[in-house]
């Protein structure tokens, strides 16, 4: 049913963007494989509003965002580097980065398409938003906003954008453009941590009593010989117990694994049948699991309050993960354009270019290398 509103949904924005394409920018090679771009001018009183109103709290914001922005570029950094010294070097090791889609696959991590939709966009707008007001507060011109998307043959991947003045910006102090750059992920974590605490602090125990649980559904696999690959585990079973413990809730999961260590055996009742698994480094199974589980009492209210729920999970679970993403030192991202601002200031502009090339084409070969074996 979601595969069906998903290409039912690709087709009308395809015609949409076909019958709009006079006002659209392509780069790249289009029909084929392109980046399109819808210029508007959204949002841009608004940040001027802000900047006037609260001009001192944006600029200590500020302060803030960039040692966010820098912590969290040193941990996704060690983080991918980590994995693909895993991937090489050790046996039954699981890619930690992935596609996020609302497709069940292996390799993807999936997201439900109502909620892959919702939180795509806000995530997206107010990454860019957050942009475009400190590029405001430092006297940037945005001369354009808008929203873009990533094309082959169909636009695949959404995106929102705010087009600052290039040349204005590169004037500006070190500090100004890092404040600049960081303000978008920055948002992004902070909104992820409000969403987690509001997740569990309200919204799980309000829900709590509202369920029969009926064990862990497999919606996707990691990539590489991962145990539960082995083992024959398949997208769509149910895990019902681990070593003699049911399980009802993605907590009591987390807790089984607590301590695991690679060469543990686990005995695993699905509703397909018991296997016996040999855990993988780091002690991984190598599955994305969700609850399964009912409505006891499916009531409009109830079922609201479970929607809203489910929604707050995946902005907290997104918000946190892109903006580590964008924090990653690769070119053309934010956390690419902050590495690129501290070289220029410590090193001559010729050295600087050729180490942020380097730290880029590292990286982004480390990106694609985990992805495509995620899809193994």
């Amino acid at each position: 049913m979601e595969l069906t509103i998903l290409l039912i949904l690709l087709t009308i924005f395809s015609v949409w963007i076909f019958i709009k394409r006079k006002k659209f920018s392509f780069h790249g090679k289009f029909p084929f494989v392109y980046f399109g771009m819808y210029r508007t001018n959204w949002g841009i009183k608004l940040m001027d509003v802000l900047v006037k109103k609260y001009p001192k709290l944006l600029k200590l914001s500020c302060s803030f965002a960039i040692i966010t922005g820098f912590l969290g570029m040193i941990l996704v950094s060690y983080d991918i580097l980590k994995t693909i010294y895993k991937i090489i070097f050790v046996t039954k090791s699981v890619p930690t980065v992935g596609l996020v889609l609302p497709i069940k696959a292996t390799g993807v991590f999936y997201v439900p398409l109502i909620y892959w939709i919702i939180v795509l966009a806000f995530l997206a707008i107010i990454h860019e938003f957050a942009h475009g007001v400190i590029a405001r507060l430092y006297n940037v011109k945005i001369k354009s906003t808008g929203f873009a998307f990533l094309g082959i043959l169909i636009p695949i991947i959404p995106a929102a954008f705010v087009e600052p003045d290039e040349k204005k910006l590169e004037k500006k102090t070190s500090k100004e453009q890092l404040s600049i750059f960081a303000a978008g992920p920055f948002i992004n974590i902070v909104c992820g941590l409000l969403f987690m605490l509001l997740f569990f602090q309200v919204l799980t125990p309000l829900s709590a009593e509202l369920y029969n649980y009926n064990g862990l559904e497999i919606t996707g696999l990691f990539g590489g010989e991962t145990p539960a690959k082995l083992a024959g585990l398949s997208v769509g079973e149910i895990i019902q117990e681990i070593n003699g413990v049911k399980l009802e809730t993605i907590s009591d999961f987390k807790r089984i694994f607590e301590g695991k260590i690679e060469g543990e055996m686990l005995n695993l009742v699905t509703n397909n049948g018991i296997y016996e698994i040999t855990l993988g480094n780091e002690g991984l199974l190598g599955v994305f699991v969700e609850e399964n589980k009912n409505l006891i009492n499916a009531v409009w209210y109830n079922q609201l309050l479970v929607w809203f729920k489910d929604l707050i999970y995946w902005m907290f679970i997104l918000n946190l993960g892109v903006g580590l993403f964008n924090l990653i030192p690769i070119g053309p991202i934010d956390g690419g354009r902050m590495l690129h601002v501290v070289l220029q200031k410590i090193l001559p502009h010729k050295h600087a270019r050729r180490i942020w090339y380097s730290v880029s084409a590292v990286f982004l070969v480390s990106i694609l290398g985990s992805v495509l074996v995620s899809f193994i």
